[in-house]
């Protein structure tokens, strides 16, 4: 099982937003970083995988619209994927 934490530590930026995912969860190395992509390598598959995100009002700063759109990814990404689970959030 595969965990990607997602909090003030580990995302100073949208870059390394993306790098979190794509490393904690071996994303291939063609990973677009960009949300499409994150969507498609979040639905891929049937490896068990656990988001946590903490710090929410501040990765919402950091991160600006892009936190939406996450949630918005993960949302979706969770329900074609049962294999997803994503906590510290309500989606």
């Amino acid at each position: 099982m595969d965990y990607v934490f997602l909090n003030k530590r580990t995302v100073k930026s949208k870059e390394d937003l993306y790098r979190c995912f794509a490393e904690g969860f071996h994303f291939p190395e063609h990973f677009g970083a960009n949300l499409d992509a994150l969507h498609d390598c979040l639905t891929e598959g049937s490896a068990k995988r656990i988001v946590v995100i903490s710090d929410k009002k501040y990765l919402e700063e950091t991160l600006g619209a892009t936190y939406k759109g996450l949630c918005r990814v993960l949302d979706d990404a969770k329900k074609e994927n049962s294999s997803l689970k994503i906590f510290g959030i309500s989606l």
